[in-house]
């Protein structure tokens, strides 16, 4: 794979530098620092001297950048892949999105900040925006963990399934691990308000409907080499995916990406919107 890593030298940035020695060995890494260069905005300043603190700023932001490549590339393990540095102007989450698509990158990972929630609804952080326009898939790197251990996988539908099995065919991990499929049946937040009327045979044959994909993934995913178990739950599917991740201990939650209209998901949300500004674990968002 050909991965770009998105490093910005806070605590975050020597979090997900630890946590690439979870990853396989990779095709090309892309080490990634974008400068936001501040412009003075006030009333009466002089063109000439905003030019020259932009000039002066970029400039000591370039020595920063260069200095943070250069620290976080001697930190990452030899045999991982080889390592190219780029240092762009812009802001960051457009940089990101822009150089993972010139560069035709199979895999963005990126520290996640954390805004609170006020200023996460107004403005939104980085990780969000690089997840929601990026065209490939993104690795949101939350916890201090180095190794993946134990992996959280709902699966929706057969489309979800389908990208989740190529991006684990792809052997993206290093060590061996184990993946908890799971699929919420969402009785707790019907589509219609009879929903949760429905009647126990329709119920069973859902749960059997739901068992029947998983089994199917996970056979496909055993045939990869990787342990699979299986679990089929009813209710808020956000809910659910939390429980079953705090169950497990999760390190890892991977799902499959499903699109939504700007003001549903606006109003809505989505369960993968929750799930990446909720957990505390790791998130990858498979497209």
């Amino acid at each position: 794979m050909k991965v770009v890593v998105a490093v910005d030298g806070s605590q975050q940035t020597k979090l997900l530098t630890h946590n690439l020695h979870a990853l396989a060995p990779l095709e090309e890494i892309i080490l990634l620092h974008a400068l936001q260069v501040p412009q003075l905005a006030y009333p009466g300043t002089g063109m000439g001297i905003g030019h020259e603190f932009s000039m002066y700023a970029e400039q000591a932001l370039r020595v920063e950048g260069a200095r943070i490549l250069e620290n976080v590339t001697s930190q990452i393990p030899h045999d991982l892949g080889p390592v190219h540095q780029r240092l762009e102007r812009g802001s960051p989450a457009e940089v990101i999105v822009s150089v993972s698509e010139r560069e035709k990158a199979d895999l963005i990972i990126i520290g996640s900040r954390g805004l609170g929630m006020i200023r996460e609804q107004v403005l939104g952080s980085v990780s969000h925006r690089v997840m929601t326009h990026a065209e490939c898939s993104t690795l949101v790197m939350k916890a201090g963990d180095n190794v993946f251990q134990h992996i959280l996988v709902p699966i929706e539908h057969t489309s979800d399934a389908e990208r989740i099995v190529s991006f684990f065919g792809m052997k993206p991990l290093r060590e061996n691990v184990q993946l908890s499929l799971l699929h919420v049946i969402p009785f707790a937040q019907p589509v219609l308000p009879v929903g949760a009327l429905l009647p126990e045979s329709w119920r069973k044959d859902l749960m059997e409907s739901g068992e029947q994909l998983l089994n199917e993934i996970g056979n496909r995913l055993s045939s990869l080499g990787y342990n699979t178990s299986v679990t089929v739950v009813t209710g808020a599917p956000s809910i659910a995916i939390h429980e079953e991740a705090r169950r497990l201990k999760a390190n890892l939650i991977v799902l499959g990406n499903r699109k939504h209209g700007k003001l549903s998901r606006f109003l809505l949300g989505s369960v993968s919107h929750s799930v990446i500004h909720h957990e505390t674990c790791s998130v990858l968002l498979v497209k």
